[in-house]
């Protein structure tokens, strides 16, 4: 997503876990989404690697 002030907000979200792992999950006493929600505010890049310099 764009911002007004020419940056990119990247949201990034855990996976939903499986059968299996939300059982591992359980008996480690762990959340079923350990990460949560990131959000990431950073410049846009006008240049994509180096070669098309």
């Amino acid at each position: 997503m764009n911002t007004e002030d020419g940056h990119v907000i990247d949201v990034r979200t855990c996976t939903t876990p499986t059968k299996e792992q939300r059982v591992i999950y359980n008996n480690l006493h762990m959340k079923h989404t350990p990460l949560g929600r990131k959000y990431i505010k950073s410049p846009i890049k006008t240049q994509r690697c180096s070669a098309e310099k």
